[in-house]
């Protein structure tokens, strides 16, 4: 069994690892420089946490968005926005056509 004491540490150590990976991150998301939010340098990682973190920043997650063309669909009007386009466009390439809006009936139906 554990007392508050040990547990109110365990706390403390769990917050600030959790804000050393948040801060972290951040600064890959803001210019991919391992910076505090007062601007100073990041010291004293090991050399396989700064590696991990060079090796993020090539991941796809943390690469900047592009613009982005819907892609158009043969039938434009069962499409209400850019995201209902690329999934009737993956439908259509599939040879498949999309199912009739369900009505309300249907709708209630299928959750209850």
């Amino acid at each position: 069994m554990t007392s508050g004491a040990q547990n109110q540490d365990r706390c403390r150590v769990h917050r600030s690892r959790v804000t050393l990976s948040a801060i972290v991150m951040g600064a890959l998301l803001l210019g991919n420089r391992l910076v505090l939010a007062d601007g100073s340098p990041v010291t004293g990682l090991s050399d396989k946490t700064t590696r991990f973190f060079e090796k993020a920043k090539t991941h796809w997650a943390y690469q900047p968005l592009g613009a982005v063309t819907p892609p158009t669909v043969r039938d434009p009007v069962m499409a209400r926005n850019d995201i209902d386009r690329f999934i009737l466009s993956r439908i259509e390439e599939a040879g498949l056509e999309a199912s009739p809006e369900a009505d309300r009936g249907t709708l209630i139906r299928r959750v209850t």
